[in-house]
């Protein structure tokens, strides 16, 4: 957005002398424009570069289907080619900085017309990109696609106001060209550019009255008060900049409907321009604010049903204080989230082919983090995936105690754990309320983060016995340094496809497994050991 509200900034360049007649441009704010432009430009293109080469490769790699292969050359040359590459070629930089300086005579005009149309055209290739980028950003975002939209209302005011600014002066250029022709002084042999203007201009007073406006011998229309009040002899670029913000804000608010216009063509679509731009705006804007809205009263009213109920069946009241304590954290993390949705309820109502698809795509990677699942064939790691489910964890919360048996592996897809023994708990660093909520404290090999995976135990367990009466024990507890989203996979699915597809195991990786098993149950068995001697010591 920051770029291509640069863009009606080249429209203020131009600035009138009334008293000389001519039109002279304001080098500073060129400088400043052409230098601002030519930075995004380099940016847009750093960013688009990609997916251009991206969209080429695609188009090259899809020849040998016939269908695929138009269809991706199209989305090249069309979305890429005669969208992206226009809107970035310094052309209003070309025609400020090298074309209208070098233009003589009446010839000035027509670079005026062509700065016009060049930063209109790129202004409207520009927005085509950013428009659905943006919305794609924000997603269901509601209070900030209401900022968007308000963001949109004030740079169409900042773009109406600019061309209303460049169209008087333009307007005013033409009553001077039409004067000149119909006048035998002469005033074709010098320029409109106040460099180059010769002559005496004042018979231009009497063809085209601005001070004081005279609609019998020609009528401005909307340009009027742009030429009455002087802002297009102003060379102060804020003032005139908020005078004609103002001019746009004002007119679109009200949808043009205290625009005068004369007839002339451009200037009547120009304000039907105007009229329909601010009717669209104002509907996106109330609309998406009304909706935020809506969200915002009907969310604790619908948490508020939600708790009643669940004090119906679950009296609330007799649960212990931590419970509550826990609950009533879970209910500020859902209104501070109303995008919040059931994943796993959300997958569950769309066509079976699809939920496997998008579980493949967004698991498959994590399940071959795991050294033992990389050896599986394709088969096999599609019903894995079939069997995982979403799974989220508050901070502070308590995954897993030591001790307790291992039900399911977690693939964490975003957050952070820390996995513990219980003797690192009460001897260190770790103990500290401090380091729970700074994981920078913990060392890398206590904690697992994006993409990391635990409870590799019932790997080997499931190769070796799968029977739930010696599923493996945690010999480490495992709490969620911060809000973690992971998918779980059970030990009876992963049971249950291991069986189905006949997976075998190995004598090394049984081996392994074996005295790894071993090692951390004598481990286990010795802490409690160790645990009741000291209790006891302390009884005696």
């Amino acid at each position: 957005m920051a770029a291509v509200s640069i863009d009606p900034l080249f429209f203020y360049i131009p600035v009138v002398n009334d008293n000389k007649k001519c039109i002279r441009l304001d080098y500073k704010l060129a400088v400043t424009a052409t230098g601002l432009r030519s930075l995004f430009d380099f940016l847009y293109i750093f960013y688009i570069t990609p997916q251009l080469l991206a969209d080429l490769v695609a188009s090259v790699n899809a020849k040998h289907e016939a269908n695929n292969s138009l269809k991706s050359l199209m989305k090249f040359w069309l979305g890429s080619l005669f969208v992206d590459l226009p809107a970035v070629f310094p052309l209003p930089q070309l025609v400020i900085l090298s074309i209208i300086p070098r233009m003589s005579g009446l010839k000035i005009l027509s670079g005026m017309m062509l700065l016009k149309y060049s930063v209109l055209i790129q202004f409207v290739l520009r927005m085509i990109r950013i428009y659905p980028w943006t919305l794609g950003k924000l997603g269901e975002a509601t209070w900030a696609i209401a900022a968007f939209n308000l963001l949109l209302y004030v740079l169409a005011s900042h773009v109406f106001g600019a061309l209303w600014y460049f169209s008087a002066i333009e307007r005013q250029t033409e009553c001077w060209k039409k004067a000149c022709l119909f006048n035998n002084t002469g005033c074709t042999r010098g320029s409109f550019d106040c460099y180059d203007s010769l002559g005496n201009y004042e018979f231009l007073n009497e063809f085209c009255p601005t001070k004081p406006q005279n609609t019998t011998i020609l009528d401005f229309g909307i340009f009027q008060h742009a030429l009455q009040s002087g802002i297009v002899e102003v060379p102060d670029f804020p003032q005139k900049f908020l005078h004609c913000f103002r001019w746009g804000l004002r007119n679109l608010s009200c949808f043009g409907q205290n625009l005068q216009t004369s007839s002339n063509a451009w200037e009547n679509f120009f304000v039907i321009l105007v009229t329909i731009s601010g009717l669209v705006l104002m509907l996106f804007l109330i609309g998406n604010i009304q909706i935020y809205l809506q969200t915002k009263a009907t969310r604790p009213k619908e948490m508020t049903l939600r708790m009643q109920e669940m004090n119906e069946h679950m009296p609330i009241q007799k649960l212990s204080r931590s419970v509550q304590q826990q609950l009533k954290i879970y209910q500020r993390y859902i209104w501070r989230k109303p995008d919040t949705i059931d994943v796993e309820s959300s997958l569950s109502i769309l066509p079976k082919e699809l939920r496997r698809n998008i579980k493949r795509e967004l698991c498959l990677d994590l399940l071959k983090n795991v050294k033992e699942f990389k050896t599986l064939d394709e088969e096999v790691l599609d019903a894995l995936c079939d069997c995982v489910k979403p799974a989220f964890y508050f901070k502070h919360t308590h995954i897993v105690l030591e001790g307790d048996p291992i039900y399911e592996m977690l693939f964490i897809v975003q957050g952070k754990m820390w996995i513990y023994t219980s003797k690192e708990r009460t001897n260190g660093s770790a103990n500290t309320s401090h380091s729970r909520d700074n994981s920078k404290f913990i060392s890398r090999k206590d904690h697992l983060a994006d993409g990391d995976f635990w409870g590799e135990e019932l790997v080997a367990w499931v190769l070796r016995d799968r029977s739930l009466s010696n599923i493996p024990m945690s010999t480490r507890s495992v709490q969620a340094l911060k809000n973690v989203e992971a998918f779980g996979l059970m030990a009876h699915d992963l049971k249950h496809v291991f069986i189905e597809h006949q997976v075998a195991s190995s004598t090394e990786f049984n081996s392994n497994y074996s005295v790894k098993d071993a090692a951390r149950i004598i481990q286990l068995a010795w802490r409690r050991r160790y645990s009741s001697r000291n209790l006891l010591k302390s009884v005696l």
